[in-house]
């Protein structure tokens, strides 16, 4: 079995498009991306299109720190955070963003789908979550989520936690400038991804988020998508939480890390339409 991470992957991809006739080939998941990234021009000598950014703009935009420090150098808010590695540096950034008295949010660095995603929180009720709380994620106490790291070198971002509705932005970019984009509500979470949107007719917030110049200041000259993940508090201020590194194809520019290959469609139709990772595209035959 080859795995995305193994380093003969590309070439297994090109292998399998030249024998199927693949005019283009679309990444399925972030783990495609930097294999296909580094493989890109390779593919291009061969007659295919690896739809995929350069290998420094997939590695911005998988990891959520260079993305927020990409997202502040272009002038878009984004939360109050700190960098954490280890346990008594997870508890100097929890306090220094006013934990224990505001409850606060942890993240690995470079992660997708939610994973390692906890809110901190000082509020706990451990017997109402074991008797009376319904199943899904509960938050943390500092102290346990510190046990638990103990010494992991784990790279962790510390957050403030930003609330309110989240909207957002997806757009298609070409060479730095967007050709299209879209706003959406997330409106629902099951295990941690999306599952549900509902699009959005805001002109107004996708000219901001395109003149922002996130996708133009963080995008590199090959096609690929932007998506920014915002949440605004009540008093209408937004914030950019992230910029989602899956790279998609033209028609599938709705889509983010973890939504499926079309606006409101489910995870399980995306896996029907393309099961195998790296899934080539046919030439239209003569």
């Amino acid at each position: 079995m080859l795995f995305r991470s193994d380093p003969g992957y590309a070439g297994a991809i090109m292998t399998l498009a030249r024998e199927h006739g693949a005019a283009a080939v679309v990444p399925q998941a972030s783990a495609d991306l930097p294999g296909l990234a580094a493989a890109r021009e390779d593919f291009a000598a061969a007659g295919i299109v690896a739809i995929v950014s350069s290998p420094e703009a997939v590695a911005r935009a998988d990891s959520k720190l260079a993305t927020m420090t990409c997202a502040t150098e272009a002038g878009v808010r984004v939360p109050e955070h700190r960098v954490a590695v280890g346990a008594d540096a997870l508890v100097a950034a929890a306090h220094a963003l006013g934990y224990p008295g505001r409850d606060v949010c942890v993240k690995p660095v470079v992660s997708a789908g939610s994973r390692g995603f906890h809110v901190l929180s000082a509020a706990i009720d451990r017997r109402a979550q074991l008797l009376t709380a319904r199943p899904g994620p509960a938050p943390l106490s500092l102290e346990d989520a510190a046990a638990a790291l103990g010494d992991d070198p784990t790279e962790l971002l510390v957050m403030e936690l930003v609330t309110g509705r989240e909207r957002t932005v997806d757009g298609y970019a070409r060479g730095g400038e967007v050709l299209f984009a879209h706003a959406k509500t997330r409106e629902e979470l099951r295990a941690g991804l999306a599952m549900r949107f509902v699009a959005l007719d805001d002109p107004a917030q996708v000219a901001s988020a395109v003149a922002s110049g996130s996708p133009n200041h963080c995008a590199s000259s090959s096609p690929s998508v932007h998506a920014a993940n915002t949440r605004s508090d009540g008093a209408g201020n937004v914030r950019v939480r992230s910029i989602p590194g899956r790279i998609r194809a033209p028609a599938a520019y709705a889509c983010c890390r973890a939504c499926s290959a079309s606006r409101t469609t489910d995870r399980g139709t995306r896996r029907r339409r393309g099961r195998t990772s790296g899934a080539a595209r046919r030439r239209p035959r003569a």
